[in-house]
């Protein structure tokens, strides 16, 4: 049986497919009570949604290709799940000044709605549906 992560990847696998193959957005739902809501999910989510993989995220590498998913990474990990700059700089070993930039640079970008962005409004409209279907389950 595959983890809870693999299987959301193949979904939005599958959502990208159909999408393409109808013309037109399609959103697949899921059962999330075996899937925890964790650094894990949301670290799986930003790799899907840019293409990019853990390890590559977590490198020295500056691309921006890299540069943009660790930035977000830090800023839903800290909205969503409160966690410290600290703890977060240790998941992508960088400092805890590094995650303040980090931070600010993404507010800043949403704040003038920049295009460079773009990617992480679905993610936060995810991860806050998520953390929404949570509390009214709680």
């Amino acid at each position: 049986m595959k983890n809870p992560q693999e299987i959301y990847t193949i979904i939005t696998a599958c959502e990208s497919l159909i999408s393409a193959m109808l013309n037109q957005e399609v959103k697949l739902t899921m059962h999330r009570k075996d899937m925890p809501f964790d650094k894990f999910f949301v670290q799986q989510l930003v790799c899907d949604a840019y293409g990019v993989n853990w390890d590559s995220i977590k490198s020295k590498c500056r691309s921006d290709e890299l540069v943009l998913p660790r930035m977000v990474y830090c800023y839903l990990i800290k909205r969503f799940m409160g966690t410290s700059v600290s703890k977060i700089g240790v998941d992508i070993i960088r400092n805890h000044a590094t995650v303040l930039n980090a931070l600010k640079t993404i507010e800043d970008y949403m704040k003038v709605k920049d295009e460079y962005i773009k990617g992480i409004y679905p993610l936060i409209d995810v991860l806050t549906k998520i953390k929404t279907d949570e509390e009214n389950n709680n």
